[in-house]
């Protein structure tokens, strides 16, 4: 931003610095969009900035050209009083106006007044006592005003003296001033054994002609995928830890499957029993629970079992049929029924078991399965299991027969 404000009666200030009144004016180049201030009668620009970029002295912008001309008219023309010295009776002369009480004099240009005038940088001492002005603060402007606007860096510099308060060093024996480009052909003095400028696309230099070192080795571009396939998320540098944490496992009923052997999956061992006969009874007829042919099995194993019998049969009547199991102990001991009931047993004596005799109703020459199923606990290795019938005195034709124990321990 370019702050312009009031002074004193003989100055005002442009960003603080302090310019005598009637000494500067607004360029007529200005417009709503460029505002330049030059001194009177000559190109010389003070400052310059965008209309936009003006304020005055509350920091306000300006709202247009115009209003920008009325705030800044006192600053550009400085009414003179009389006084101090002496009095003026009269307004004569060039570059003078107003009126006898008050005195406007403008300097346009440096050859238009004598040596003892108001002339930027002259060397003599202003002496407006003449006409009745008080001098003092006039020569404190004065010499700010020097002070600000000469000296090494003047305004109105030209591309030789900048050249030569700056001088600029050459590249490769090449001036950089001016506009264009500078091209740098940068020579190789030595190059495993040659001279000259290295050009790539003569194909004369290659990695070949270069010898592998410590920690500066090739590789191919095979080992180069390689690389990149092994790098990043997983690594090829993983660690039994760190691939156990990115991929945890399970255990398996406690046991953990990291390393290498076997796990034993334990459980309940199951243990199956069958007999099975195909050869055919016909008549098979009796009043009393008794075993039926090759259908006794043995048991393999203690434990508590559950048993299946099937008997593919035919009746000559229409008669209910019992059918339950039996059993001769290897040892003399005590067995729980189905009940809940205890049952001492005999070694070699078989026990039938009443409470699980089960009835099928037979219908008279009809083809038919009697199938049924029983629970026996506390069975040891060596006792046998029999299937028993009792028809009730009707005939019964036998055929395909079996019976099946599972124990699972």
């Amino acid at each position: 931003m370019v702050k312009i404000e009031a002074n004193t009666d003989r100055s005002f200030l442009i960003n603080g610095i302090p310019y005598q009144k009637g000494q500067y004016e607004i360029s007529p180049l200005s417009d709503e969009t460029q505002i330049k201030i030059v001194r009177v009668g000559s190109d010389t620009v003070v400052t310059k900035a965008p209309l936009t970029d003006w304020v005055d002295a509350g920091d306000s912008p300006f709202a247009d050209f115009a209003a920008f001309v009325l705030y800044t008219e006192p600053f550009f023309f400085r009414s003179v009083a009389g006084g101090g010295g002496g009095s003026v009776n009269s307004v004569t002369g060039d570059g003078v106006s107003g009126t006898a009480t008050d005195v406007i004099l403008t300097f346009p240009t440096s050859n238009e007044v004598d040596n003892d005038s108001l002339i930027p940088g002259a060397t003599t001492t202003l002496a407006l006592n003449e006409l009745g002005v008080a001098t003092s603060d006039n020569a404190t402007d004065i010499n700010t005003l020097q002070t600000n606007n000469t000296g090494t860096n003047t305004g109105d510099e030209t591309t030789f003296s900048i050249q030569t308060k700056r001088p600029i060093k050459t590249v490769e024996g090449q001036s950089l001033e001016g506009i264009g480009d500078v091209s740098i052909d940068v020579g190789v003095i030595s190059f495993n054994g040659r001279d000259g400028v290295v050009v790539s696309a003569n194909g004369d230099y290659t990695t070949a002609q270069v010898t592998e070192s410590t920690d500066k080795n090739y590789i191919t571009d095979s080992e180069s995928t390689v690389i990149g396939n092994t790098s990043g998320t997983n690594t090829g540098d993983e660690t039994t830890l760190s691939i156990q944490t990115k991929r945890p496992l399970k255990t398996v009923n406690g046991n953990s499957l990291e390393g290498v052997g076997n796990v034993v999956i334990s459980g309940p061992a199951l243990t199956k029993v069958s007999s099975y006969s195909s050869a055919v009874i016909n008549n098979f007829n009796t009043n009393t629970l008794t075993d039926v042919p090759n259908m006794q099995l043995t048991i393999a194993s203690n434990g508590n079992y559950s048993f299946v019998s099937t008997i593919n049969c035919s009746n000559d009547n229409n008669e209910e049929v019992e059918v339950t199991l039996a059993i001769t102990p290897i040892s003399s001991r005590n067995i729980t029924l189905i009940d809940g009931t205890i049952q001492s047993l005999t070694a070699g004596v078989q026990f039938s078991f009443v409470k699980q005799l089960q009835f099928d109703s037979q219908k008279k020459n009809q083809d038919q399965t009697l199938q049924r199923d029983f629970i026996i606990n506390g069975l040891l290795v060596g006792d046998l299991i029999d299937v028993q019938l009792n028809t009730r005195g009707d005939n019964l034709d036998i055929d395909n027969r079996w019976l099946t124990g599972f124990s699972v321990s």
